[in-house]
């Protein structure tokens, strides 16, 4: 990773589940749909974070779990 993005994320990190919006919460929901995940699937989440796509994962991949 170059500087500018390890300081971008370092600035960020402390933060960044809180920063995130409704909206942002249903871009997720349409991106996944479109991705068709579900019970069995695999799914390797490369730069996962602070894992704020797990919950949503979850809820696709196991429907009768809540996230």
């Amino acid at each position: 990773m170059t500087r500018g993005y390890d300081s971008f994320f370092d600035r960020h990190a402390p933060d960044w589940d809180r920063r995130q919006t409704p909206e942002t919460f249903e871009k997720i929901k349409v991106i996944l749909a479109r991705l068709a995940v579900g019970p069995g699937d695999a799914v390797l989440d490369v730069g996962c974070g602070t894992g704020i796509l797990f919950p949503f994962l979850r809820g696709s991949a196991l429907p009768n779990t809540r996230a």
